[in-house]
């Protein structure tokens, strides 16, 4: 009997032996490796980077005693194939990141146009035994950034003759911003070289000059000139003195160099000026509507325009920086109208 126990306990199945992993354990496995993957690698190449000669000489020790495991195997060829990444040069896997210091913006160098020096302005008599100059120190922008330094200089003798003759017209408006602009020509060589100066360094072409001159005047702050004090609009302008009464309500461009004090069709004016010197075709739009003048210019653009001779002639803010070619606040064209043009 008690050998055929024996027997029979030796012919038992073994239950202490571990049961096999089904198809989905490794299935599951897998995809769990697959989701924690991207968050885990990273780390992992921290640590191989840091442990990586011990951690290779341990998972090779760790192999020759669990090779057998199929799951340990699993686990042995994805370390391994890990291990081989980082050490294999240039992988294209994501890469650690770095941190990239900002790139240095270099600043635009700013430009310093100096006035002619050459003074011939004795030719006119009232000059002889008068040298005293205004001066004034200009800075200003222009609508890409760059920065002016200008010395803005206006002799006295010739604020006195511009003034003088001003006074001396008995004409309307329309006529007296042709007059004045003819009679002030020859005073601003000083005004004009400081535009060459800069045009000789920057090259500009036709729309970027007009548009050096015209931000040159937007950057100069509004000064009221009217022909009466009751004119004025502004309270504070008149506690403040920030204002010039004159015959027409106007200066003419020596005066308003002499003193930089303008109002909109002092502004006008000096640019209706300017540009003519250098070859543009420009107007002077006005509006009795708006009580306003801004310069016109027959330049390719978009916005407010004003027909004249079948040309359109694009409307130009100057009181304010900011305002490009053809745009304007009060936009309905049909209030504004030609005062003046030099074609």
């Amino acid at each position: 009997m008690s050998n055929n126990n024996s027997k029979q306990n030796n012919s038992a199945p073994n239950n202490n032996k571990p049961p096999k992993k089904s198809l989905f354990t490794y299935i599951l496995i897998f995809f769990i490796g697959i989701i924690f993957f991207p968050v885990l690698f990273p780390v992992i190449i921290q640590v191989l980077n840091l442990f990586s000669p011990l951690i290779i000489i341990v998972f090779i020790i760790y192999i020759f005693f669990k090779l057998f495991k199929y799951l340990t195997n699993f686990l042995i060829i994805f370390i391994v194939i890990l291990v081989f990444i980082y050490l294999t040069p240039n992988n294209q896997l994501t890469p650690i990141p770095k941190i990239v210091p900002k790139p240095t913006i270099t600043p635009k160098p700013t430009i310093t146009p100096k006035p002619d020096e050459t003074d011939d302005y004795d030719k006119f008599p009232e000059c002889v035994n008068n040298k005293s100059i205004e001066t004034h120190q200009l800075k200003w922008q222009d609508y890409d950034d760059n920065s002016y330094v200008g010395k803005v200089e206006m002799r006295e003798c010739l604020f006195n003759i511009s003034q003088q003759y001003r006074n001396s017209l008995n004409q309307g408006f329309n006529d007296a911003y042709s007059s004045l602009a003819k009679f002030d020509n020859d005073k601003m060589d000083a005004i004009y070289n400081i535009f060459n100066t800069i045009q000789k360094k920057m090259h500009l072409n036709e729309l970027e000059f007009a548009e050096l001159v015209v931000t040159f005047i937007q950057s100069i702050p509004y000064a009221w000139v009217v022909q009466r004090i009751e004119d004025i609009q502004d309270q504070e302008a008149k506690e403040n003195g920030n204002y010039i009464v004159t015959k027409f309500g106007l200066q003419s461009p020596v005066e308003f160099m002499y003193n930089l004090k303008g109002d909109c069709d002092t502004r006008s004016l000096f640019l209706f000026l300017v540009l003519n010197h250098y070859g543009f075709d420009v107007a002077i739009l006005t509006s009795e509507r708006y009580r306003h003048a801004v310069l016109g210019i027959a330049l390719p653009a978009r916005g407010a325009y004003k027909t004249y001779n079948g040309k359109k002639y694009f409307a130009w803010e100057t009181t304010c920086f900011g305002p490009r070619l053809g745009y304007l606040r009060n936009s309905d064209m049909d209030y504004w109208e030609i005062a003046v043009t030099n074609n």
